[in-house]
């Protein structure tokens, strides 16, 4: 499942917890991690891992964000969200450097399925990749293991070691967002955009989803629930896009194009990477969705 918006829950939080599926998100993010304070970490894992049991999230896909493996938390966490055999989570490792991180945190998935009679491979990992190290291996990182669903970009720590602007005119961060969508599409899985942290400034997240946008990303991460529309609407194609694509397939199985490779519309060449992009638009959240 593409979500255009992924939504962050403190998981230390039973309020902010229970109402997380009332804002609209495609996906939301149980957070063990940055919003949690060391002393609570242990109660925000039990926490998450009883609404993961218990609550009712309606149609959003469920994703936990665990503690960075260079932490002495990760493992436990792992263990805590996993512990329900009905509701596997989308897991989020943060921090994400190099291939031998997925693979620890791989090997002790492997054990937690074994132990708890899962078939292998049932959970699936979304990558955080947010420093400059991180996106030079962003293509080996996204293909170092087959539960590997998507890869999201962090912004804050990679502007912090690069000294990059986070302004929403600035477009220093282009060459880490362009590799990362570039290793994505290399390895077929889907790609996010890191949060706009300034929750009040509803004009720079919509620069700053734009350009991520135009740059390839599926969808991006909100702080706060009123971002989750706005994020939702950029990331959702617009009726001149869907009405492009219709004529596009329209155009290329109409006329039988299918058996020569090549279509015209409206004095443009279709052939089949354009109808792939077509199919894409229409496969949309929020078109397929009927929004």
């Amino acid at each position: 499942m593409t979500c255009r918006s992924w939504l962050y829950c403190p998981g230390n939080d039973p309020g902010k917890i229970t109402q997380a599926a009332l804002y609209g998100a495609d996906g939301i993010i149980l957070d063990l991690e940055d919003s949690v304070a060391a002393e609570e970490k242990l109660d925000a894992r039990e926490l998450v891992a009883e609404a993961l049991r218990s609550f009712d999230f309606g149609e959003a896909q469920l994703c936990v964000r665990i503690n960075s493996l260079e932490t002495t938390w990760w493992e436990e966490d792992l263990r805590a969200i996993l512990r329900s055999p009905d509701r596997v989570p989308l897991v989020r490792i943060p921090k994400v450097e190099s291939p031998e991180t997925v693979a620890s945190a791989a090997a002790l998935v492997a054990e937690i399925e074994r132990a708890a009679g899962r078939q292998p491979g049932t959970v699936r990992f979304q990558c955080i990749v947010e420093t400059p190290r991180g996106v030079e291996k962003a293509y080996s990182i996204v293909t170092s293991s087959s539960r590997i669903d998507s890869v999201s970009f962090g912004a804050e720590d990679y502007c912090a070691q690069t000294g990059a602007s986070r302004s929403p005119a600035a477009k220093a961060l282009d060459f880490a967002r362009s590799r990362l969508v570039n290793a994505a599409g290399a390895a077929a899985i889907t790609v996010y955009d890191t949060v706009w942290g300034a929750f009040r400034d509803m004009e720079g997240l919509r620069d700053d989803a734009k350009r991520a946008r135009e740059i390839g990303f599926d969808g991006k991460s909100a702080v706060h629930p009123d971002q989750v529309a706005l994020i939702n609407e950029i990331f959702t194609p617009s009726e001149q896009e869907r009405s492009w694509a219709k004529r596009v397939i329209d155009a290329f199985d109409g006329e039988g194009a299918g058996s020569r490779g090549v279509a015209a519309v409206e004095g443009q060449m279709i052939d089949a990477p354009v109808v792939a992009r077509a199919r894409r638009i229409l496969a949309s959240p929020g078109v397929r969705d009927g929004g």
